[in-house]
């Protein structure tokens, strides 16, 4: 995660397991408080949109989280909250999958759909190129 100003972060990288460079994980919009974070999951499904994760907390910036996709299939995610650091001479923190979840309950792993980058391997300007049939599967290391 990368930062510019006192947000844990404005920029984020996920591995993507597939031999296609350039995927797109998800887009991110931040929302003012957490009762509209989950305000607007209700209406999500009330509009029949799939939540596919959250509404949950992550464990690294205690940010409140929602995932969703959008009728293209590009993952959203909605957040509020957050810790907010003003120290300038912050040492950063790293996080490895092997110190177990990332989500701050930890009672609900995160789904592997999750790894899914956008466009899938399998959309017809790649697969024919790659011989590809299915995006690539990986066991999930964010559990």
């Amino acid at each position: 995660m990368v930062t510019t100003n006192e947000k844990d972060h404005d920029l984020a990288f996920v591995k993507d397991m597939s031999p296609i460079p350039g995927r797109l994980n998800h887009v991110s919009f931040y929302v003012d408080t957490r009762e509209a974070l989950f305000r607007a999951a209700d209406l999500l499904l009330e509009a029949g949109y799939a939540i596919e994760f959250g509404p949950g907390v992550h464990g690294m910036a205690e940010q409140s989280y929602l995932y969703f996709r959008e009728p293209s299939g590009i993952r959203l995610e909605l957040n509020s909250g957050g810790t907010r650091n003003y120290v300038p001479d912050w040492e950063p923190v790293r996080w490895r999958p092997s110190q177990g979840s990332n989500i701050f309950f930890r009672n609900t792993p995160m789904p592997d759909s999750m790894l899914e980058c956008f466009p899938p391997a399998t959309h017809p300007a790649f697969a024919a190129d790659l011989g590809l049939v299915a995006d690539t599967q990986q066991p999930n290391p964010y559990r």
